[in-house]
């Protein structure tokens, strides 16, 4: 029998935990402070909730769990008149909140702020870096309208990211309605939108060419294809937010007096929003946060409705996260929109960057103290100051294989111990303790009644701020 787990999914070692709780600790600290709220929801959910919310393709991913007992036999005798599955396991964590909400809402506030972070499941092909299973890290704001619920998930976004250790943020920003906006007045047929966006999303990978070629590949009109090939959008990606959104705003102009088709109304709306969001963010954060208008992103949800965003940290490849305003997914469920707007921090993509950059603390996991057993009649003194320091928050160890006093201090410096006790005839009749300091092999011999507080009083130098290397 194998012993390793279902392809896609992965067992996690005690030091990989220890950083997925030091990860999930940090973003809950800030996140409580910007008062948002904690939540959970079910693993499984109902099908009908799942399917059709705007998931996209994460929808054809949903890993669904078959009826039971006398439901799946009659199931199965109706000759596919009654389906075999009737729940799933959930694939995000928004339209479980969508449902929530809907759920709840006369329990909650009329502006409901919430933090959710916990596994979801997809039935990805596994290969390097795609996992069956994964956590995902959600902040929302429901019931607030644009752009409030934007800046506020943005800036606790950034926040938790710089508790971490990261800085040097970027946020790239769009608007869905720009985005449509930009295809109608390319002449691309409001079918084919979805379509055109998968294509006009790899503009960095395959270069305009590239993509002329795949939109012609999925059926987009020549006229409209040319009219991509001619448009600069470097001009709109490649400045300061505030000046891209001013030179998209002209390119649609152009475009409409080329007998581009655009809603003049909707597109100055959505192009209002996004002038309040980025002076916003601007008078805020100012030279520490550099925000970038990108007419193409899209991001893949289709349940997105406004403006959409994604945030980069200096010397990250990709990036750390995105999100943006769902407007309509909650009124699916109760029949009235309500305005929502959310950010997803991608953990396990955080996780991988600050492994490899060694950006998490020595100390974590490591013992606060190991306290040696000199002799086996000696045991009930060492377990009697384990449990006293045990109740001042220490970390403690008393060797279960006593072994000798060498095996023990080897077994304390593997553990990553910062200090050892040892309590020999000699200090047990002075009524003292040795306290050897395991980094740098030094010890002192204390009374007894001093060794508490003065454990407690050492500084534990990487288990804060700038977070040091670990040592793998």
């Amino acid at each position: 029998m194998s012993t390793g787990p279902v392809q896609g999914m992965r067992d996690f070692l005690p030091v990989e935990v220890r950083r997925r709780h030091f990860l999930a600790e940090r973003f809950r600290g800030v996140y409580e402070r910007y008062g948002y709220d904690p939540i959970d929801t079910p693993a499984l959910e109902r099908l009908e909730v799942l399917l059709g919310s705007g998931g996209q393709d994460n929808e054809k991913l949903i890993f669904k769990v078959m009826r039971r007992g006398e439901a799946l036999d009659r199931a199965l005798a109706s000759g596919g008149s009654e389906a075999l599955a009737e729940e799933g396991l959930r694939f995000d964590l928004t339209v479980p909140l969508a449902r929530y909400f809907a759920e709840h809402r006369a329990k909650l506030p009329k502006v409901f702020r919430r933090y959710h972070m916990g596994p979801v499941w997809r039935a990805e092909r596994p290969a390097r870096g795609r996992y069956r299973e994964f956590w995902q890290c959600d902040v929302d704001v429901v019931g607030a309208a644009a752009p409030l619920g934007e800046i506020d998930v943005i800036l606790a976004t950034t926040d938790a990211l710089a508790a971490v250790g990261f800085d040097g943020f970027s946020v790239r920003l769009n608007h869905r309605r720009l985005l449509a906006a930009l295809l109608g007045a390319l002449g691309v047929d409001k079918d084919l939108h979805a379509s055109a966006v998968v294509a006009i999303d790899k503009l960095d990978k395959i270069g305009t060419d590239g993509v002329a070629r795949e939109l012609r590949e999925r059926g987009i009109a020549d006229e409209a294809v040319t009219r991509f090939e001619r448009l600069d959008l470097a001009a709109a990606r490649d400045v300061p937010a505030r000046e891209g959104i001013e030179v998209l705003a002209r390119m649609l102009v152009g475009l409409a007096s080329e007998g581009g088709s655009i809603d003049a109304a909707e597109v100055e709306s959505a192009l209002g929003e996004m002038r309040q969001l980025v002076g916003a963010l601007s008078a805020v954060r100012g030279d520490r946060l550099a925000l970038a208008l990108d007419p193409i992103l899209a991001r893949g949800m289709g349940y997105y409705t406004g403006a959409i965003f994604e945030v980069a940290a200096e010397g990250v490849p990709f990036a750390l996260g995105g999100g943006g305003r769902y407007d309509g997914l909650i009124g699916r469920f109760q029949g009235q929109s309500v305005p929502a707007v959310g950010f997803s921090i991608g953990f396990e993509r955080v996780l991988v960057v600050m492994s490899e950059r060694a950006m998490f603390p020595q100390s974590l996991g490591a013992l606060d103290v190991y306290v040696t057993v000199f002799a086996p009649d000696m045991l009930d003194d060492a377990l009697r100051m384990a449990d006293g320091l045990r109740t001042l928050g220490l970390r403690v160890v008393v060797p279960v294989d006593r072994g000798s006093l060498k095996h023990q201090l080897r077994e304390a410096n593997e553990r990553g111990a910062r200090f050892a006790l040892v309590v020999g005839p000699n200090e047990r009749d002075a009524g003292a303790v040795q306290i050897k300091t395991m980094a740098s092999g030094q010890s002192v011999t204390v009374p007894r009644d001093q060794v508490g507080p003065r454990l407690v009083a050492e500084p534990d130098e990487g288990a804060e701020g700038a977070p040091p290397a670990v040592s793998e």
